[in-house]
């Protein structure tokens, strides 16, 4: 339903490309190549948007969520975004149907695909899941905090409180079933208290659901970020190893990305494997983790396993379990013995190479390591969440595994998998893999990313991000930027040339800049600094001492070709600088505010246009909060100003 403008205001040009638009990206999505971020899903919507959606309707499990009440938008040149979200009076807990008194469980397990499209599609990519993980957690330490949540129900329940009352004398529901509430309280502050319960008993169900099917929870920090002494000591804890980078990077897409030196087979297609296609459940021992565990009762095979249907099924797989599973189950377990004979300390990674039809769960030595197609705790009867074709089964997976310690012991090892056919009616069932390892450090191999071995000194501002590795898998993100030292109490905007002279010249060469002093005792760490209103900026890592200065500017050739080279200036902003004057806003790199005023060009005549830079009258006395008055402010004693030293009157 076209919202925006309204369907008999759009031309039908503009229908038939919203319809191929729309069109491609379904195609894109439900095609082969769905994942790819150049060609996949990715390239027609934010994918972003769609998470916070999602997020959004399951925590409060909005009835008419998904299904009804869903908008989206697109821009010009833009992706399709999901938004904004409305209508969720049936939420928190405020319904008797589909589930949503329940504070457990996903709403939108009780829809079908016609009232829940996408979705299922899009949580097929492994990469949208850990964005989920990610956005959730992340939100979870803002926010989406708990006691903000509870806090602001309480907040707007006082601030109702009389016109409640006066609600409840002209319509007295109290005490009586209204549809379609769940709950029936007989005062406004029964409703308020089931409504916190139900909110509390919610984010943490989504907490544990989550880290269960997504990405195990991230790395918790001692703090979680903003300003800090030089010498404070980060401390992390996780279920597993952890790694971080303090550079804002992700530890995870750069340990991935590190091209291996050496990789060993320890598993091959034809190894040597025990079949069972369960009947009943099976001691959890079977996957391997030091309990002994008697296969010798299943069926010994080598190569592939599965079924297909008619002449196809001659001579393709080791194992034909056509006959124990078409009709009959959607699971199957192999386990495969293997012995490691390598050095442990040069284990960087492994990789998983597997083919599979339609999903699979992967353990080494009893810890899981991968999975597809597949979200909860498996069982012996368990399905795939989805099907496959053909071709997409006919590839090998290659799935990194950044080794963590006791994943691989000396000497015997088990591979095992449980593959997971989507019904016992399909018509074909695929699993094989390989196992290689990797005999060099891939994570030793960039410096960026390190591993967490004790608490972490900070003496320098850092962007850290954080990840462990548990039973094989990432979990989610944490991230916090340490602000170290007293930048914010030691920064200030110093000298202004926000209209230089005119030339005249329609191609202007553009001379304006800001500079910046420390007016501080110490040595400062301009680092993730910003400038975020009038013109853009984020400063890198850039060390200033007490006393001195340093510039960013419009165009640095242009600069320099009027200052000279050698001028402290640390990097170019985006956007300009008003003739007529505006807001600047500087932040220091915990968020916090250094400046946040207004400059005029009215204040002087000679700064504007004249020659004459805008200079702060004395940065060291100044009050940061004056910035905004004209008395704070004096035109430069020269023409040009004094960029990069202080201008002496």
């Amino acid at each position: 339903i076209y919202k925006d403008p309204s369907g008999p205001n759009l031309t039908q040009s503009q229908r038939d490309w919203i319809r191929n638009y729309v069109n491609a990206f379904e195609a894109a999505l439900y095609g082969a190549n769905y994942a790819d971020p150049a060609a996949g899903y990715a390239r027609y919507i934010d994918a972003d948007s769609f998470i916070d959606n999602h997020i959004v309707v399951e925590l409060t499990k909005n009835i008419d969520g998904f299904r009804l009440s869903t908008y989206f938008h697109k821009d010009r040149n833009g992706r399709i975004v999901m938004g904004p979200v409305w209508d969720y009076d049936l939420s928190l807990g405020n319904a008797n149907y589909n589930d949503g008194w329940n504070s457990t469980g996903w709403y939108h397990n009780v829809l079908g695909d016609d009232a829940y499209p996408y979705w299922r599609r899009l949580f097929q990519d492994p990469q949208f899941k850990l964005r989920y993980a990610d956005r959730w957690f992340g939100l979870r330490r803002g926010v989406f905090k708990s006691d903000r949540l509870l806090g602001m129900v309480a907040s707007y329940a006082t601030l109702l409180d009389e016109p409640a009352a006066r609600n409840y004398a002209r319509w007295p529901t109290l005490g009586t079933y209204v549809w379609p509430n769940w709950f029936i309280a007989k005062t406004y502050r029964e409703e308020i208290t089931w409504m916190q319960g139900w909110l509390a008993g919610r984010l943490t169900w989504m907490d544990s659901q989550v880290a269960l099917e997504f990405a195990p929870a991230p790395p918790s920090f001692n703090r979680q970020g903003g300003p800090v002494e030089a010498g404070f000591e980060l401390a992390m804890t996780a279920a597993g190893p952890i790694y971080y980078t303090l550079d804002g990077s992700d530890p995870r897409r750069l340990a991935e990305s590190i091209p291996a030196s050496a990789a060993v087979t320890l598993v091959s297609e034809s190894a040597a494997k025990r079949v069972l296609v369960p009947a009943g459940p099976v001691d959890d021992a079977w996957r391997g983790g030091g309990r002994g565990f008697d296969d010798s009762a299943w069926t010994p095979a080598t190569g592939s396993v599965g079924y297909s249907q008619g002449s196809r099924a001659v001579g393709l797989f080791g194992l034909n379990v056509g006959p124990q599973m078409q009709g009959l189950r959607t699971s199957c377990y192999l386990r495969i013995p293997f012995a490691f004979t390598g050095d442990l300390q040069k284990v960087g990674g492994l990789v998983l190479r597997i083919r599979y039809n339609d999903g699979f769960v992967a353990y080494l030595n009893g810890a899981e390591i991968a999975r597809r197609n597949f979200t909860g705790i498996p069982a012996w009867n368990s399905a795939a969440d989805v099907q496959l074709s053909g071709t997409a089964a006919a590839e090998y997976e290659s799935i990194p595994i950044v080794y963590s310690a006791g994943l691989l012991r000396p000497g015997d090892n088990l591979l095992a998998i449980q593959g997971l056919n989507v019904s016992a009616i399909s018509p074909d069932f695929l699993i094989t893999a390989e196992l290689l390892v990797e005999e060099s450090a891939r994570l030793d191999a960039s410096a960026q990313v390190k591993g967490y071995t004790a608490p972490i000194r900070l003496d320098a501002t850092a962007q850290i991000k954080a990840r462990a590795l548990v039973a094989g898998r990432w979990s989610a993100l944490n991230e916090a930027i340490f602000a170290v030292g007293p930048v914010a109490e030691s920064l200030r905007i110093s000298e202004i040339m926000y209209h230089p002279p005119d030339t005249g010249h329609p191609d202007d060469p553009n001379t304006e800049f800001i500079e910046l002093m420390n007016v501080g005792a110490a040595t400062i760490d301009l680092g993730l600094v910003r400038l975020t209103e009038g013109i853009r900026f984020t400063f890198a890592s850039f060390k200033l001492p007490p006393h001195h200065c340093c510039l960013v500017v419009k165009n640095i050739p242009t600069f320099a070709a009027k200052y000279g080279a050698g001028l402290p200036v640390a990097g170019q902003y985006t956007g300009s600088l008003s003739n007529s004057g505006e807001r600047l806003v500087l932040l220091d790199a915990a968020g916090r505010t250094i400046h946040d005023f207004t400059y005029s060009d009215a204040w002087h005549r000679s700064t504007d246009g004249r020659g004459f830079s805008l200079t702060l009258r004395d940065p060291y006395q100044v009050n940061p909060e004056t910035l905004g008055d004209k008395a704070a402010w004096r035109p430069s004693t020269q023409p040009g100003g004094s960029p990069g030293v202080a201008d002496l009157p």
